[in-house]
């Protein structure tokens, strides 16, 4: 289906990065297509279209077309090792994190006047179901 997922890195309420080769050692095992514009395919027959910048930092990227149990389990694993945020278009709240300890590394308003308030999900499984309720 299409539709944006969107993840980005914050500490101390200002936005940080993350190398790159995180997302690469994720998501590189079932990719294919051009570095800037990444499919991936995993064996579930989940996958994305990943947009993510050639740069070795990077603050975030964004997933489109993107469902399946293996994807939402690697969008996890990535927002929990880079402590990102995770949030997508629609009505609020709209974000997930996977640790409360990431909340206070949102910048003001953030959570609370932007897409929040975020919702500290525990796995791939849990921020699909959180994600697609909300659009229900």
């Amino acid at each position: 289906m299409s539709f944006d997922i969107f993840l980005y890195c914050f500490r101390n309420g200002k936005p940080a990065t993350f190398e790159r080769f995180v997302v690469a050692e994720i998501f590189s095992p079932h990719a294919y297509g051009d570095p800037d514009f990444t499919n991936v395919t995993f064996p579930d027959g989940s996958g994305a279209c990943i947009y993510v910048a050639r740069d070795h930092d990077i603050q975030g990227l964004g997933f489109d077309r993107c469902g399946g149990d293996a994807f939402f389990d690697a969008l996890y694993r990535l927002a929990d090792i880079t402590k990102s945020v995770v949030f997508w278009p629609g009505r609020r709240p709209s974000c997930a994190v996977t640790d409360g300890a990431t909340l206070a590394h949102l910048p003001d308003g953030f959570s609370a006047d932007g897409c929040g308030p975020a919702q500290v999900v525990h796995s791939g499984r849990e921020l699909y179901e959180y994600i697609f309720r909300k659009r229900q």
